[in-house]
């Protein structure tokens, strides 16, 4: 998992820079006999899902979506939104759905809160949290 700042952009195509990324990782890694089957990362304020022969390549998306930046440089823009990963114990990564925030932030009882648990997962905790 990385944050994304440092892969280069091609004429405005992330896809290269985030490959070559991903590959330069992998090569590092084998130095330690550690591995990885899928590969992270954020950045781009875009969510993609890229099929890899060696695992997927996971881009986030972004809470705050399109700014002035991505409007004024780069002409585009996308709707706020993380994934939601779904990973299997023994087969890994196995698929995603998109999270809307924009979409949720105006239904009643959906509102998008920016609260982090102390615990990710404490099903008692959670359970009173949405209460």
């Amino acid at each position: 998992m990385t944050h994304g700042d440092a892969i280069k952009s091609w004429q405005q195509i992330a896809y290269y820079g985030i490959g070559r990324a991903k590959d330069r990782l992998r090569t590092v890694l084998q130095l330690t006999d550690e591995r990885f089957d899928s590969f992270m990362l954020g950045h781009f304020h875009v969510a993609a899902i890229i099929d890899d022969v060696t695992g997927p390549i996971i881009v986030n998306g972004s809470v705050k979506g399109g700014d002035e930046f991505s409007l004024g440089a780069m002409q585009t823009a996308s709707k706020p939104q993380q994934n939601m990963l779904y990973f299997h114990n023994k087969h890994g990564f196995i698929g995603y759905n998109p999270v809307y925030l924009s979409e949720a932030d105006d239904k009643e009882g959906e509102e998008f809160f920016d609260y982090l648990p102390d615990v990710w997962w404490d099903v008692k905790k959670q359970v009173e949290w949405l209460k």
